[in-house]
């Protein structure tokens, strides 16, 4: 069966090797003692994953972006350590490929050599271009950054699921609606003007269940830090879809009347973006989620000397170019395609995934040709 290809869409897309359950790819798990082939940790620098190609790391920096130095230093380090290979997954996270147990050193101290500092504890999300964005209608990150704070000065510190995700969107182009989370934030601009948070549960944004509307940041704060407490008390492995959403609605004066249940309209990450009437970001998603460091390091070369400053990832497997003229992101564009870089929103190439196949996937039964 050499040649063939086992594809999925990336609504089915898993994050990370092919071994990972839908269930727990979607972030949506249930408390019962896991089977043998569910993974209950994300893999890291300290606890990669065995897979069929050797050690997997993923991991996502502090910071909102790298740049071409330091994504240059991430090549190099997958080269050196691994078998080059460099995945985006679909929530936006790198993944390093073929790595041995007696490598994992030198890759530790390659990253933090380059200035790369991957983040722990809590997993919390928010949109790519967050920040940058003028139709955003709150700064995401910013919030982020001070639940983050908030749950590191947790004195006890809750013992929390280790697949536990917090979505925090403050709208704007790329939106977070489509990825699920076990507790989402999401940005609602009030009648006088000014943004409240809404909080659900359990899901997507069109699935899960809202229990709080209204809520001013510290309002927002507060009850995020009360659901995980409320988590941690539940047990270790208790995620969003264990939290009772009756309950939860009469604690936080729940009023369905205050919620918007509009669909926000969804933008590719892929092609240029326009931020404002002088900045653009161009979003290129690797072929089939992945990429080679030799390619990457032939990619890289174009973009520094077009002058990108910023380099962020993005859902769907994406890349966010930031810093050049629209004029320079569009030379930028044409050299991608060469790299092994996917460009236009509607080429349908996007909207396929390949499974990694015997030889990388260690729950594989057939190669799967490339």
């Amino acid at each position: 069966m050499k040649g063939s290809l086992m594809v999925a869409t990336d609504r089915q897309t898993m994050e990370g090797p092919a071994c990972f359950s839908q269930e727990v790819a979607d972030g949506i798990v249930d408390v019962s003692p896991p089977s043998p082939m569910v993974r209950g940790a994300c893999p890291s620098l300290t606890t990669p994953m065995q897979t069929g190609d050797g050690l997997l790391v993923r991991l996502r920096p502090t910071t909102p972006g790298l740049t071409v130095a330091q994504f240059r230093a991430l090549a190099e380090a997958a080269e050196a350590h691994g078998n080059g290979l460099i995945e985006i997954t679909a929530r936006g996270n790198l993944q390093l490929r073929g790595m041995r147990p007696q490598s994992m050193a030198g890759l530790a101290a390659d990253i933090d050599r380059a200035g790369i500092v991957p983040e722990s504890g809590v997993a919390i999300e928010v949109p790519p271009l967050s920040g940058l964005d003028p139709l955003e209608i709150a700064n995401a990150r910013d919030i982020a950054g001070r639940l983050r704070r908030a749950i590191d000065a947790l004195d006890p510190k809750p013992l929390l699921a280790a697949k536990l995700t917090i979505i925090v969107d403050g709208g704007g182009r790329l939106t977070l609606d489509g990825l699920p989370a076990d507790i989402r934030l999401r940005a609602e601009m009030s009648a006088e003007g000014t943004h409240l948070w809404i909080i659900a549960i359990a899901g997507t944004a069109a699935t899960a269940k809202p229990i709080a509307v209204a809520l001013s940041d510290e309002q927002a704060l507060a009850a995020v830090i009360s659901l995980l407490q409320t988590l941690a008390d539940i047990g270790p492995r208790a995620r969003g879809r264990d939290l009772d959403a009756v309950a939860l609605r009469a604690q936080f004066q729940f009023d369905d009347t205050k919620t918007d249940h509009t669909q926000r309209p969804s933008a590719s990450p892929i092609g240029i973006i326009p931020l404002d009437e002088t900045r653009s970001a161009l979003g290129l998603r690797p072929s089939f989620g992945q990429i080679h460091a030799a390619d990457l390091h032939r990619f890289l070369a174009v973009a520094e000397m077009a002058g990108v400053s910023e380099i962020r990832t993005a859902l769907e497997h994406a890349i966010l170019l930031l810093g050049p003229t629209p004029s320079a992101l569009e030379h930028v564009r044409k050299a991608a395609a060469g790299c092994g870089f996917r460009t236009h929103a509607d080429d349908p190439a996007n909207y396929a995934i390949p499974c990694s196949g015997a030889g990388a996937c260690a729950s594989a039964h057939y190669a799967t040709g490339r």
